[in-house]
Protein backbone atom coordinates (compact mmCIF):
# COMPACT_ATOMS: atom_id res chain seq x y z
CA UNK A 1 0.00 0.00 0.00
CA UNK A 2 1.37 3.47 -0.66
CA UNK A 3 2.60 5.94 2.12
CA UNK A 4 0.28 8.44 1.15
CA UNK A 5 -2.87 6.39 1.45
CA UNK A 6 -1.47 4.41 4.69
CA UNK A 7 -1.11 8.43 6.13
CA UNK A 8 -4.71 9.07 4.97
CA UNK A 9 -6.03 6.36 6.40
CA UNK A 10 -3.60 6.71 9.66
CA UNK A 11 -5.54 10.51 10.42
CA UNK A 12 -8.87 9.46 9.53
CA UNK A 13 -8.64 6.57 12.09
CA UNK A 14 -6.76 9.02 14.62
CA UNK A 15 -9.99 11.80 13.66
CA UNK A 16 -12.58 8.88 14.73
CA UNK A 17 -10.97 7.83 17.57
CA UNK A 18 -11.02 11.90 19.09
CA UNK A 19 -14.77 12.21 18.34
CA UNK A 20 -15.32 8.91 19.74
CA UNK A 21 -13.73 10.79 23.12
CA UNK A 22 -10.11 8.69 23.00
CA UNK A 23 -7.09 10.39 23.19
CA UNK A 24 -4.12 9.90 20.88
CA UNK A 25 -0.52 9.69 21.32
CA UNK A 26 2.00 11.16 19.13
CA UNK A 27 5.40 10.64 18.84
CA UNK A 28 7.30 14.20 17.59
CA UNK A 29 9.50 14.93 15.04
CA UNK A 30 10.61 18.96 13.83
CA UNK A 31 11.82 22.26 15.57
CA UNK A 32 9.45 24.52 15.52
CA UNK A 33 8.13 24.08 19.19
CA UNK A 34 11.73 23.57 20.64
CA UNK A 35 12.43 23.59 23.59
CA UNK A 36 8.72 22.44 25.09
CA UNK A 37 8.67 19.93 22.19
CA UNK A 38 11.29 18.27 21.43
CA UNK A 39 12.24 15.00 18.65
CA UNK A 40 10.64 12.31 20.14
CA UNK A 41 8.48 13.49 22.60
CA UNK A 42 5.30 11.80 23.16
CA UNK A 43 2.42 14.21 23.02
CA UNK A 44 -1.27 13.55 24.01
CA UNK A 45 -3.87 14.85 22.10
CA UNK A 46 -7.76 15.25 22.85
CA UNK A 47 -10.80 16.24 20.90
CA UNK A 48 -11.43 20.18 21.37
CA UNK A 49 -14.87 22.54 20.39
CA UNK A 50 -13.77 25.89 18.45
CA UNK A 51 -15.02 27.88 21.57
CA UNK A 52 -12.96 26.29 24.03
CA UNK A 53 -9.76 26.74 22.39
CA UNK A 54 -7.63 29.98 23.80
CA UNK A 55 -4.47 31.82 23.25
CA UNK A 56 -1.33 29.83 24.00
CA UNK A 57 -2.89 26.15 23.27
CA UNK A 58 -0.68 24.19 21.22
CA UNK A 59 -3.03 22.01 18.53
CA UNK A 60 -2.67 19.88 16.44
CA UNK A 61 -3.28 20.95 12.63
CA UNK A 62 -3.48 19.47 8.72
CA UNK A 63 -0.83 21.00 7.38
CA UNK A 64 -1.84 22.72 4.28
CA UNK A 65 0.77 21.39 1.55
CA UNK A 66 0.55 18.30 2.34
CA UNK A 67 -3.18 17.13 4.22
CA UNK A 68 -1.51 13.72 5.95
CA UNK A 69 1.01 15.94 7.75
CA UNK A 70 0.22 16.60 11.25
CA UNK A 71 1.18 20.05 12.73
CA UNK A 72 2.20 20.98 16.17
CA UNK A 73 1.57 24.73 16.84
CA UNK A 74 0.68 27.45 19.25
CA UNK A 75 -2.36 29.55 19.08
CA UNK A 76 -1.29 32.89 19.24
CA UNK A 77 -4.85 34.66 18.31
CA UNK A 78 -8.75 33.60 18.26
CA UNK A 79 -10.59 35.27 15.66
CA UNK A 80 -14.50 34.67 15.07
CA UNK A 81 -15.83 36.00 11.52
CA UNK A 82 -19.35 35.37 10.57
CA UNK A 83 -19.75 32.56 13.20
CA UNK A 84 -16.84 30.41 12.73
CA UNK A 85 -13.52 30.40 14.27
CA UNK A 86 -10.21 31.08 12.96
CA UNK A 87 -7.12 30.44 14.91
CA UNK A 88 -3.68 32.24 13.87
CA UNK A 89 -0.67 29.88 15.00
CA UNK A 90 3.03 30.10 15.10
CA UNK A 91 5.63 27.47 15.96
CA UNK A 92 7.72 28.51 18.71
CA UNK A 93 10.96 29.27 17.34
CA UNK A 94 9.51 31.09 14.43
CA UNK A 95 9.85 34.19 13.78
CA UNK A 96 6.12 34.69 11.82
CA UNK A 97 2.65 33.32 12.32
CA UNK A 98 1.72 30.82 10.09
CA UNK A 99 -1.40 31.82 7.70
CA UNK A 100 -4.95 31.36 10.19
CA UNK A 101 -6.59 28.15 9.97
CA UNK A 102 -9.82 27.31 10.16
CA UNK A 103 -11.36 24.71 12.57
CA UNK A 104 -11.74 22.47 9.75
CA UNK A 105 -8.43 22.12 9.96
CA UNK A 106 -7.79 21.13 13.32
CA UNK A 107 -7.02 17.62 14.83
CA UNK A 108 -6.99 18.16 18.74
CA UNK A 109 -5.23 20.19 21.29
CA UNK A 110 -2.14 18.65 23.24
CA UNK A 111 -2.78 17.92 26.71
CA UNK A 112 0.44 16.19 27.92
CA UNK A 113 4.07 16.24 26.79
CA UNK A 114 6.57 13.44 27.85
CA UNK A 115 9.88 13.97 27.94
CA UNK A 116 11.80 10.47 28.77
CA UNK A 117 10.72 10.46 32.20
CA UNK A 118 8.96 13.60 32.42
CA UNK A 119 5.43 14.59 31.89
CA UNK A 120 4.16 17.97 31.50
CA UNK A 121 0.51 18.36 32.32
CA UNK A 122 -0.26 21.53 30.32
CA UNK A 123 -4.10 21.77 31.71
CA UNK A 124 -2.47 22.25 35.33
CA UNK A 125 0.09 22.66 38.04
CA UNK A 126 3.97 23.33 36.65
CA UNK A 127 3.14 22.57 32.97
CA UNK A 128 0.73 25.01 32.88
CA UNK A 129 3.13 27.57 34.32
CA UNK A 130 5.74 26.43 31.54
CA UNK A 131 3.33 26.10 28.70
CA UNK A 132 2.18 30.05 29.41
CA UNK A 133 5.86 30.96 29.96
CA UNK A 134 6.96 30.02 26.47
CA UNK A 135 3.91 30.96 25.34
CA UNK A 136 4.95 34.67 26.12
CA UNK A 137 8.47 34.42 24.99
CA UNK A 138 7.09 33.06 21.56
CA UNK A 139 4.76 36.14 21.10
CA UNK A 140 7.05 38.28 21.97
CA UNK A 141 9.91 37.54 19.59
CA UNK A 142 12.16 36.09 22.85
CA UNK A 143 12.48 32.38 21.95
CA UNK A 144 13.10 32.89 17.65
CA UNK A 145 15.80 35.50 18.72
CA UNK A 146 17.22 33.36 21.33
CA UNK A 147 17.11 29.93 19.22
CA UNK A 148 18.33 32.08 16.44
CA UNK A 149 21.58 33.48 18.44
CA UNK A 150 21.92 29.75 19.64
CA UNK A 151 22.45 28.26 16.49
CA UNK A 152 24.57 30.86 14.97
CA UNK A 153 27.08 29.95 17.65
CA UNK A 154 26.33 26.49 17.46
CA UNK A 155 27.47 26.98 13.81
CA UNK A 156 30.44 28.96 14.82
CA UNK A 157 31.54 26.30 17.24
CA UNK A 158 31.20 23.25 15.16
CA UNK A 159 33.19 25.11 11.71
CA UNK A 160 36.19 26.56 14.47
CA UNK A 161 35.65 23.20 16.14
Amino acid sequence: MDTAIKRKLALAAGREALERGHELTLTTIGTSMLPLISQRDRITVIRCDAGELRCGNIIIYQGSEDETCLIAHRIVCVKKMKGRYHFVIKGDTRWRCDKSISRDAIVGKIVKIKKGEIVLFLEHGIGKIINVFFHILSVCGIMPLAFAVFFKVRRGLVRHG
